[in-house]
């Protein structure tokens, strides 16, 4: 997972995109979303949803629908404030 979560922040939109879309079919594992999380792959996520094409915001958002099914993900995603964006998981 960490291969994958060092793509989301580079300079390449169709990377980023990929990345994108592999986290999210990746993360309808249970065990896998959780080892995203652990990866701090969801704040890389939500940092795409400010800038780029739709195409990217929409494979940024799949993404983080599928980590943020569980309970407990969401939740430490909706108590991140924006100034902890580099540090949250």
């Amino acid at each position: 997972m960490p291969a994958l979560v060092k793509l989301l922040p580079l300079r390449h939109e169709p990377t980023q995109e990929a990345a994108a879309r592999a986290l999210k079919n990746i993360a309808f594992d249970t065990t896998a979303a959780a080892q995203v999380a652990q990866a701090g792959g969801m704040q890389p996520l939500v940092r795409l949803l400010q800038s780029g094409s739709p195409s990217l915001h929409q494979a940024a958002t799949a993404a983080l629908e599928v980590l943020t099914l569980d309970p407990v993900r969401r939740a430490s995603l909706e108590e991140c404030p924006p100034q902890c964006a580099l540090s949250c998981t």
